[in-house]
């Protein structure tokens, strides 16, 4: 029996927290480009409060439909972690760190998200999977159980993520959602101090805000 056949996905459950961040921490935080294009430039806030924060997030999160993992023999391999979100929330919600917020915030600038953006959705906030695991679907079967959730949900309209690498952005979009919103990294200047903050992005050319209406 193949691996990927031996992977589950469910709803996340409480004791799964810690293998949670954990693989957040190992595989999203060192490999997102954002995050690694700032770690270089030395702008990223130290690794204890990015695990503090996730940790809390993670502890309001689990055991919520929308937060999702996959586990292969009882260990988690994969994280998808979504809320509930309304659209003044989404709008008015800060990013810790400035140079993010900036971004993001001129991301949600023009009128087609807001005329777009649905009362109240899903936020999508990450999706990791195992460097191990990679590559076996794992990601798009996670994604699957959240959209079920969200269909099967009154409360929600829509599904939106910040998708800042081209892997999550081709997931989103062979999905369904389409793009309300981009921003190229190479033509970003920061509001705060003028300069191109994210250099070195790799094969990820943009910030896009993807939509999913239900």
């Amino acid at each position: 029996m193949s691996v990927d056949s031996e992977v589950t996905c469910q709803t996340s459950a409480e004791g799964d927290e810690k293998q949670m961040v954990d693989l957040i921490m190992d595989v999203f935080v060192a490999t997102e480009p954002l995050n690694v294009c700032l770690r270089q430039q030395g702008l990223n806030k130290p690794d204890e409060y990015r695990r503090e924060k996730f940790t809390e997030k993670v502890g309001e999160l689990v055991g919520s439909p929308y937060t999702v993992v996959a586990k292969h023999l009882d260990r988690v391999v994969g994280v998808c972690v979504a809320e509930l979100q309304t659209k003044q929330e989404y709008l008015n919600h800060k990013y810790q760190l400035e140079i993010y917020e900036n971004l993001v915030r001129f991301l949600r600038q023009s009128e087609t998200v807001q005329e777009k953006l649905p009362e109240k959705f899903l936020h999508l906030q990450l999706i990791v999977v195992s460097e191990r695991y990679q590559r076996m679907g794992i990601s798009g079967k996670m994604l699957g159980v959240v959209l079920e959730a969200a269909i099967s949900s009154e409360d929600c309209s829509g599904v939106l993520a910040e998708a800042t690498g081209l892997f999550s952005q081709r997931l989103l979009l062979n999905n369904g959602f389409q793009c309300i919103s981009e921003v190229f990294y190479a033509d970003y200047k920061d509001s705060s101090t003028g300069l191109h903050v994210f250099q070195n992005t790799g094969p990820h050319p943009s910030i896009k805000l993807l939509l999913l209406t239900l």
